[in-house]
């Protein structure tokens, strides 16, 4: 029997130790998003997952690729990112799942996203879904998420933990960064296991 896997990938590339995300005086993304990937797939893996994570410095269609042929149905993926905007007022958690989605997918970014809230204090950004913090792909400035369209088969999950651009959320991220790891780690868990994580915002 095929054990289900986590893939957890970093959004963007760290070339030289520079990403080639967003950055701001608060942190560069994907740095941000490196670090936080890598120390989720160490606590997953103490309590015995399958954790695959990607390597930092592939260009987005190499690991696309290497995606394509490894998922499978029982699988689930999430790619974290760190938003920013030109308002630095812009602030709040939201996770983006295809816009094509399934409930399993929209059970996922629900739980995640509270979670996140959850740890940071941040504010759950509303889109037309009706739990707050959970947004499809068409919503974003981007319309549609390469990683997030097919034909993967996991359940796809992108993480916009709070906005790097916003002093307010970096520090909350900094304070709140243990809660973080252990509730994201807590809901990644539950769902494998079937389990419902339940917190206020869900």
């Amino acid at each position: 029997m095929t054990i289900p896997r986590i893939y957890l990938t970093a959004g963007h590339q760290v070339i030289n130790g520079k990403g080639t995300g967003a950055s701001s005086p608060y942190g560069d993304e994907a740095v941000l998003a490196l670090v936080l990937r890598d120390d989720l797939a160490a606590e997953l893996r103490k309590l015995g997952h399958s954790v695959i994570t990607d390597p930092p410095a592939d260009p987005l269609r190499v690991v696309l690729r290497w995606l394509r042929s490894v998922v499978s149905s029982k699988d689930i993926l999430i790619d974290i990112h760190f938003n920013a905007a030109a308002n630095p007022e812009a602030h709040g958690t939201e996770v983006i799942i295809p816009s094509s989605y399934t409930a399993r997918e929209v059970e996922l970014g629900r739980y995640l996203a509270a979670s996140i809230a959850d740890a940071l204090g941040t504010r759950l950004r509303r889109g037309k879904m009706i739990y707050p913090g959970v947004k499809t792909e068409e919503e974003t400035q981007h319309k549609t998420i390469g990683i997030l369209r097919g034909p993967f088969q996991p359940a796809n999950a992108l993480l916009e933990v709070c906005f790097l651009t916003n002093f307010g959320d970096m520090e909350k991220y900094w304070t709140g960064r243990p809660k973080l790891i252990r509730n994201l780690t807590t809901a990644i868990d539950d769902f494998m296991a079937g389990r419902k994580t339940i917190y206020s915002a869900a």
